[in-house]
């Protein structure tokens, strides 16, 4: 027997034992309820299941009926194309109960006209009073837009006051969840704008819920298992007992539509009136003709002006399904018309890897039987990763069909390995970490091989990439393939400003995802400045408490640790900024004191360098953050745009700088800087500054890290940092906080100025040093200053945009090709969409 068949025989072992062990578990938790006699209350509730995912519903309805339901490794996905169903279950508490559940699909709910279609489905399925009704969202997505959107035309449809007393939300996917984070979730909630009043009537009608996580089952975990057996069962029972205290509410019932229906009656108007139906008029008949023939026309003259300049085009029009008729999925990035000379593979990598060589033979994959292994057991980082990107390898959208029947063993790719020769599980990524590795895929087997578990990620992040769904629906990756690949720079960065403007902790967490999805390794998070104060500080509590926009608009040390913990898993740096002594105005609120009058201006956002007090404050706060991101080296100390027209208007700074012999602004600065970065050495953090204050001759000690950010001359700020032996991240020609657009009016153009932009960036353009002194660029960074973007923007304006930079950071470079990167864009674009990213 081969190695591999007896790990495989150990692991079946294991699952055996620990379903024996459930089993019993369940058997002792269900006694008492199980002594129960038929003269007991017997309670009939009818629950409508609403949500945009099946999963979630499915895993509320299993678990009543059975909490030692194990989902597939396959999500179920968005329930479009889903018929609604009707179930009836049987439970107990201290009472017995039967629960007809009917569970309507997401395609019922995604615009206003179709809610008509619930009514009519349940009088079809014969059930037209609900005692609740529940709507589904899971713990890590928490309430996007799409919730709330759903929520609003659900109030709308069935009526404000007739909803209120029936609507529960119930949030899926909590097997592993505590009670903080719990508790940390409805707190989020209660800060939405948006969601803030119907959190109100929820009051204690929000219902968490899991099932046995298949990952961990798969791998043998027995106490987790356990573990998450035991808060499923009591989660169960919770939504039970609260189902039998609240058994005297009177039904909500569902009437048809049909008959007396505004939201039909005018949809139907609507396609009357935009609509040109036939006549019989004889005149009206020849206009509608010559008006045809006359749009043809025209249509054939424009097709022969585009044909002249882009002969290729009209072959691709002519065979594609666009021409023919054919369904077309927009999300699909196969029906993407790309006309070019071929079209992009659908398992194209970003960011495009070192080496790559790949067969055109394809294997198949059976979800259900498909394993990863891990030679490092036990490692929060990769276990978290495993279970993470198992619903990646298998598209949530698509219903997988079966393999080929007489397939060849051989043909089945079975195990994906994942070796990590370090053996060492880091608590946290470190700068200059080894974030390579390799990956080799056989007929049958797989292996990614990788330093540390930061290279091993990067390793998953691809494989994710590369198989894909055939047009029978089967998956099916390529064999062999041999991929080599490490990150051009160490430092591949974003800049997020929740300063300007509150970003929810749910909000950044997707921007978490985007980044380890595109192999991003740092957030530099300016998480206070002129606007606000979010950050609660212990010893300073009146800084949120004036600063803040409200005290509903903080950030809690638990959230910032849910964040830092949040990164660390997805092997991304979090590093702090307190920005000063400009662009601090929020502190002037709890401590006017503290920044200079300007006697040329009315707002105060400069603190005044002559106090010795705020160097005590200073000290405290930088103790604080440096505390709380305890595992981050380096805290930015900003120093931008501090304004020396306001110092110079200020008589007790000028008296200040005449005592002290100081005959100009950047005299005072040092002065400033020194005290700064000296508290900074002794609390054991590094410093990362922006470049005014070098660009003022402050002289730095050259362990700090200057980010260039200025548009103009980038190239020989550069050289010039670099020259004089400082390490530098370049975030000038990355700047994505505005948006341009030009026409596509040239045969070489890529539709949007952007894209071609940064793309066809070299970082060392009029560079003037040796090699040597090029490593001392340590990466990059693509910024979104907080002005113009907030909760319900700041994803869709950074993503897909901050793809190229991604790519410009981790790939060689003369990957640089515009016509190959603007098929991987789509790409790659369509699976964030598909991955509901973004």
């Amino acid at each position: 027997m081969s190695n591999r068949s007896i790990s495989s025989y150990n692991i079946q072992s294991e699952r055996g034992n620990i379903e024996d062990k459930v089993d019993d578990e369940y058997d002792k938790l269900e006694q008492n309820y199980r002594q129960l006699t038929p003269t007991n209350q017997h309670i009939k509730r009818n629950i409508i299941l609403l949500g945009s995912t099946k999963s979630g519903k499915t895993t509320l309805v299993e678990v009543l009926a059975d909490p030692r339901y194990r989902p597939p490794y396959q999500r179920l996905g968005l329930s479009q194309n889903q018929l609604a169903t009707k179930k009836k279950i049987k439970c107990s508490t201290s009472t017995h109960f039967t629960l007809t559940i009917v569970e309507i699909p997401g395609n019922m709910l995604d615009k206003e006209q179709d809610l008509a279609k619930i009514n009519e489905t349940c009088i079809e399925l014969g059930v037209t009073q609900f005692h609740y009704i529940c709507v589904c969202t899971s713990f890590e997505n928490g309430i996007s837009d799409k919730d709330i959107k759903l929520f609003e035309r659900l109030i709308k449809h069935f009526g404000e006051a007739s909803i209120k007393p029936y609507l529960s939300l119930i949030v899926t996917r909590c097997e592993s969840k505590d009670e903080e984070s719990r508790a940390n979730m409805k707190k989020e909630l209660n800060r939405d704008f948006h969601f803030s009043r119907l959190m109100q009537w929820f009051n204690r009608r929000v219902h968490f819920i899991g099932a046995l996580d298949p990952i961990d089952w798969d791998q043998g975990y027995e106490e987790v298992i356990l573990d998450q057996f035991q808060t499923i069962y009591n989660d169960r029972q919770h939504f039970l007992q609260f189902i039998e205290h609240d058994c005297n509410i009177e039904p909500f019932t569902i009437e048809s539509q049909m008959k007396n229906s505004s939201v039909i009656s005018s949809s139907e108007n609507t396609f009357r009136n935009s609509h040109v139906l036939p006549t019989n008029d004889s005149k009206t008949n020849a206009r509608n003709w010559i008006t045809s023939v006359t749009i043809l026309i025209l249509l054939i003259t424009c097709i022969a002006a585009v044909a002249k300049r882009h002969p290729n085009i009209l072959s691709n029009i002519f065979s594609s399904n666009w021409f023919t008729g054919e369904s077309i999925d927009s999300a699909n990035p196969e029906n993407l018309p790309i006309y070019e000379d071929e079209l992009p593979a659908l398992n194209s990598v970003w960011p495009q890897p070192r080496y790559l060589n790949v067969s055109m033979d394809l294997v198949y994959i059976d979800p259900d039987k498909f394993v990863i292994d891990s030679n490092l057991k036990r490692c929060d980082v990769i276990d978290n990763a495993i279970k993470n990107y198992r619903n990646i390898f298998h598209p949530s959208k698509l219903n997988i069909h079966s393999l080929p029947e007489n397939i060849d063993e051989k043909k089945i790719f079975s195990v994906l390995s994942i070796e990590i020769k370090s053996e060492k599980c880091e608590r946290y990524p470190t700068f200059h970490v080894d974030e390579s590795y390799n990956i080799t895929i056989e007929e049958a087997y797989g292996k990614i091989q990788a330093n540390t578990i930061w290279g091993a990620l990067h390793g998953l992040t691809t494989f994710s990439q590369l198989h894909f769904v055939t047009d029978g629906n089967q998956l099916v990756i390529n064999a062999p393939i041999t991929i080599e690949d490490e990150p051009r720079f160490p430092y591949r960065g974003i800049l997020l400003d929740t300063s300007r403007n509150f970003l929810r902790t749910s909000v950044i967490k997707k921007h978490l995802d985007m980044m380890a999805y595109n192999k991003f390794n740092v957030l530099h998070w300016r998480i206070v400045g002129d606007q606000s104060w979010p950050f609660i500080s212990k010893q300073y509590p009146t800084l949120t408490e004036k600063g803040a926009f409200s005290l509903d608009h903080v950030y809690t040390p638990g959230d910032v640790q849910d964040i830092i913990e949040y990164a660390r898993l997805r092997g991304i740096r979090i590093i702090p900024e307190l920005n000063a002594p400009g662009h601090i105005g929020a502190l002037g609120r709890a401590f006017p004191d503290f920044l200079i009058n300007c006697y040329n201006e009315s707002t105060r956002q400069i603190i005044d360098p002559t106090k010795t007090e705020i160097y005590s404050f200073i000290e405290i706060i930088l103790k604080e953050i440096k505390q709380t991101f305890e595992n981050e080296f380096y805290i930015h100390l900003g120093m931008d745009e501090v304004y020396s027209a306001c110092c110079t208007s200020n008589l007790n700074l000028e008296k200040f700088m005449n005592k002290n012999k100081m005959s100009k602004y950047t005299d005072l600065m040092r002065y400033y800087t020194s005290k700064i970065l000296d508290i900074a050495q002794n609390i054991g953090a590094k410093s990362m500054v922006w470049q005014d204050v070098w660009n003022d001759d402050v002289k730095l000690p050259l362990e700090v890290v200057i980010e260039i950010w200025k548009d103009d001359s980038w190239s020989t700020y550069l050289s010039k940092a670099i020259n004089e032996g400082y390490n530098v991240v370049l975030a000038a020609p990355f700047n994505l906080s505005m948006m341009s657009y030009r026409k596509y009016d040239k045969s070489d153009s890529v539709m949007n100025a952007e894209f071609s932009k940064w793309y066809n960036i070299d970082l060392f353009a009029n560079f003037i040093g040796d090699e040597t002194a090029r490593k001392r660029l340590i990466g990059g960074e693509a910024t979104l200053c907080g002005e113009f973007v907030d909760d319900f923007n700041s994803l869709s304006r950074f993503w897909p945009r901050a793809l190229v930079v991604a790519e410009k950071l981790w790939s060689l470079p003369d990957v640089n090709n515009m016509y190959d990167v603007t098929g991987r864009f789509h790409i790659q674009r369509s699976r964030l969409h598909n991955l509901s990213m973004y």
